[in-house]
């Protein structure tokens, strides 16, 4: 049973890549398989994990033309996995914005867009 167990997190796991670290050393995921292409643009799943444990995972929406994204839901999880807080929008109500050079933003559309 532990290695089934094993074996499923280590699949799971080869979906997401790193993509940056944060100035506050926050860890940034991608989940390559979740791009899912939409009408209002690329649907992709982030995940930001603090240093103490505490993560969010964020499914953006970019527009990889015009290197702007947007958050259409936010989930805000403990270091022990439950659920503080979360928010979500229907993608028609996501505002889309361009990202930064040299932030965390950037660095998210880059990855999302170059696959």
């Amino acid at each position: 049973m532990l290695k089934i167990a094993t074996l499923s997190v280590a699949l799971m796991m080869q979906s997401w890549g790193a993509i940056d670290v944060g100035i506050d050393s926050e860890t940034w995921l991608l989940d390559y398989s979740s791009k899912t292409p939409t009408r209002y643009g690329l649907a992709v799943w982030v995940k930001s994990i603090k240093p103490n444990g505490e993560y969010m995972m964020t499914n953006y929406l970019i527009d990889c033309d015009d290197r702007t994204l947007g958050a259409r839901a936010i989930v805000k999880y403990t270091s022990a996995g439950r659920i503080v807080d979360s928010y979500s929008h229907p993608d028609v109500l996501v505002q889309k914005t361009p990202a930064v050079p040299e932030t965390v933003g950037a660095s998210i559309i880059r990855a999302a867009c170059a696959r």
